[in-house]
């Protein structure tokens, strides 16, 4: 049964292989086809006709309303800070749009007060001597900033590489600027 079936799959692909050689004769190699160019023609519409609006019978229309239920929408947490997890669970606070106003949104007529902006005048930066950023177990931490244990080893939060080609890092406990030689200390945080 299986010499059947190999002899069947095998006169198949016979056929199939002499049939895309093409009909010339006892000549083993294929005939190449030249395709001509498609015909183009111009559309044709038929006459326009007028509408006679005399004959048009009028309907009362009737809108259907529907009121949008928000809570059947589907809604999935999104973390749009590099798709981490979070790191607490999202929690869910319900609005009622039902209960908002139909009339336009006056803004002059919202509270209102003033920004207090505090500002503060950073002391010169200090060169921090022997100190080093590396890489440990994939977080950076900046080694030797400081004589006391407990700040020396501060891990690196955020980095900023500004425009001209200073690294910025914020730690645990201050910012600093590395040029790659010097690294200057712009404040210290109380820890």
């Amino acid at each position: 049964m299986m010499i059947n079936k190999n002899l069947f799959i095998l006169a198949i692909t016979g056929i199939a292989f002499t049939s895309c050689i093409g009909n010339s004769g006892n000549d083993a190699t294929p005939v190449l086809s030249i395709q001509t160019a498609p015909v183009v023609q111009p559309l044709t519409f038929n006459k326009p006709r007028k509408l006679a609006w005399a004959t048009v019978k009028p309907v009362a229309i009737k809108p259907s309303v529907t009121r949008l239920d928000w809570e059947k929408l589907p809604e999935q947490a999104f973390d749009t800070s590099g798709f981490r997890p979070f790191k607490y669970p999202v929690q869910e606070t319900k609005f009622d749009y039902a209960a908002l106003p139909a009339k336009s949104l006056d803004i002059n007529k919202l509270p209102s007060r003033p920004l207090i902006f505090k500002s503060y005048v950073l002391p010169p930066p200090k060169l921090v001597k022997g100190a080093k950023p590396e890489l440990k177990n994939g977080n950076l931490y900046l080694l030797g900033v400081s004589d006391d244990e407990s700040v020396s080893g501060t891990e690196v939060t955020r980095l900023l590489r500004d425009k001209d080609g200073f690294l910025w890092m914020a730690c645990t406990y201050g910012l600093y600027r590395f040029d790659g030689e010097n690294l200057l200390n712009f404040f210290i945080l109380p820890g």
